[in-house]
């Protein structure tokens, strides 16, 4: 490793015991001048077991798993509406991740929530295909097609909700700016031309 220390896998299918149940592991041994670390490792589970032995034997630390609370992050967020009175309207929603949860998917499933009883941002239909904030400090945002086959909206409401996917996006990664595509391409529809590199302002 950098620092000196040498980690290498020193044993497989190694049972281990643990308050929370036994499981094969994977035994992976960490070296370095003051002692040396075991650290036991299931599938699916992750860390079990980690021992701490010194090097001149004389000092020996272990830590084993008790237990495995499930306990999502939950992130409030604010999310931005189309709204023919005012131009806009927004509400205070919540998601919650667990391990592995994907942003584009969880971004997607509230984009579809329905809002007053009127269709939300994107239509049930509508997938985002990619979504992340680039080192530029831009959001960029690729939908699939049906974000524009099945918008069924005029000029002013089209132009309303693509101010509010940018505001709630915008918002969420703290950016100024997002690049809105379709299938990897600029919008476009019968209302919105987009430019190659044109980008949607955040106003919020």
């Amino acid at each position: 490793m950098p620092d000196g220390r040498k980690r290498y896998i020193s044993e497989t299918g190694k049972n281990i015991s643990t308050p929370y149940g036994d499981y094969d592991t994977i035994e992976v041994t960490t070296e370095e001048s003051e002692g040396s670390t075991k650290e036991y490792y299931a599938k699916d589970i992750g860390l079990l077991k980690r021992v701490y032995t010194s090097a001149d034997s004389n000092m020996t630390v272990t830590s084993v798993l008790k237990e495995i609370k499930e306990t999502p992050l939950v992130q409030k967020i604010t999310v931005y509406y189309p709204d023919i009175d005012k131009e806009q309207t927004e509400e205070s929603k919540s998601i919650s991740y667990q391990t592995n949860d994907i942003t584009r998917l969880k971004m997607q499933e509230l984009f579809r929530a329905k809002y007053n009883d009127n269709m939300g941002l994107i239509s049930e239909n509508t997938k985002i295909n990619s979504l992340y904030k680039g080192d530029d400090g831009v959001v960029y945002v690729d939908f699939s097609g049906e974000f524009v086959t099945e918008m069924n909206a005029g000029v002013a409401l089209e132009s309303y909700i693509l101010r509010a996917v940018a505001d709630t996006l915008g918002r969420y990664y703290d950016a100024g700016e997002v690049y809105l595509t379709v299938n990897q391409k600029p919008y476009e529809s019968g209302h919105v031309l987009m430019e190659e590199g044109e980008t949607l302002k955040v106003n919020r």
